[in-house]
């Protein structure tokens, strides 16, 4: 077997240009070997959800509700805007805050459900979320319930990086069994 091209250079691999090759390498991924044994720190399960009045302030929880307010987006200051809406389930009402995401104005509409993952906050009985991720429910692709959570958090790219691994992995193959005597 030729364990030589597992120690291929990222950067030869389909996908992978001088920009992406200087965020793996600041991960440590030098080569394909490198890039197949690279795993998450952990996974955040997602498949557990609560209700509005359930929730625990400080918890990072997951929570099916239905926008009930159309996002308002709002000027602050220089560098500061804010899109706050309000979501509710049959137990209770959810306020949520996103800064700087003015793209959410459009994204998110009123008499939808969604999925929002984030940390409870507020008071009880008037809880709130900043920033939460989010799903619509019934999507035709919905997102997986086990995220990964990178060590680093400048690296966005893991779904990225899984497929140049498997592409490398593809490769591997297509390279060794073209050379292999059969």
């Amino acid at each position: 077997m030729n364990h030589e091209l597992l120690d291929t250079s990222i950067r030869y691999l389909k996908g992978v240009g001088e920009a992406r090759e200087k965020l793996m390498l600041k991960l440590g991924i030098r080569t394909l070997r490198d890039l197949i044994a690279y795993f998450p720190r952990t996974y955040e399960d997602r498949t557990h959800f609560k209700k509005i009045s359930s929730l625990t302030i400080g918890e990072t929880v997951c929570v099916q509700a239905m926008v009930v307010t159309a996002p308002q987006l709002s000027h602050v200051r220089k560098g500061l805007d804010l899109v706050k809406l309000r979501a509710v389930d049959e137990t209770g009402t959810l306020e949520i805050t996103f800064f700087n995401q003015n793209y959410i104005k459009d994204a998110i509409k009123p008499g939808e459900t969604y999925v929002f993952y984030g940390k409870a906050d507020g008071f009880p009985k008037r809880y709130s979320m900043s920033n939460p991720l989010f799903d619509k429910t019934g999507d035709t692709e919905p997102s997986p319930v086990l995220h990964p959570v990178l060590k680093l958090k400048f690296c966005q790219f893991f779904t990225y990086c899984v497929q140049i691994s498997v592409a490398g992995i593809g490769y591997y193959n297509h390279v060794f069994y073209s050379h292999a005597e059969i």
